[in-house]
């Protein structure tokens, strides 16, 4: 097996970036851009709605992604760690269904494939990281 190498720049970088995605994707803004092309006779209270609802399916990604998003930040993420597994764990298929587009599952695939550490998907599945669904060493949840 090959050895692992966590770039922590990348890790920050892709962080930050399925952040941002996902912050936009509730955005009043990106909702209104979506609107004036798609649903240009809706009105405020429908707007209003949709960010709601929008509000509604990012926050619960935020709420899991966020101590592994402080820890990027920090630096703290030494090993590979199976983010994908996580966040299945914590807000089930959301990410794969009802937020698969490419604003969120592009940013979303850079940061899992930041933390596998360089490792193959094959390799990184004959890891104790993954079977064992090791967290960062920091991982501190709220």
């Amino acid at each position: 097996m090959s050895e692992f190498i966590i770039d922590k720049l990348a890790i920050r970088e892709a962080s930050e970036r399925f952040r941002q995605a996902l912050l936009y994707w509730k955005s009043e803004e990106k909702v209104r851009g979506v609107v004036t092309i798609h649903r240009p006779y809706w009105k405020e209270e429908d707007i209003a709605k949709s960010v709601q609802y929008c509000e509604g399916q990012v926050a619960p990604i935020l709420e899991a992604f966020d101590p592994i998003y402080n820890l990027a930040i920090a630096g703290d993420i030494d090993e590979p760690f199976d983010l994908s597994g996580y966040m299945t764990s914590k807000v089930g298929r959301i990410l794969g269904d009802e937020l698969s587009y490419p604003e969120i599952t592009e940013p979303y695939n850079k940061i899992i494939e930041a933390l596998r550490g360089g490792l193959s998907h094959q390799e990184f599945y004959k890891t104790e990281y993954y079977k064992l669904h090791l967290m960062p060493k920091k991982f501190n949840a709220k």
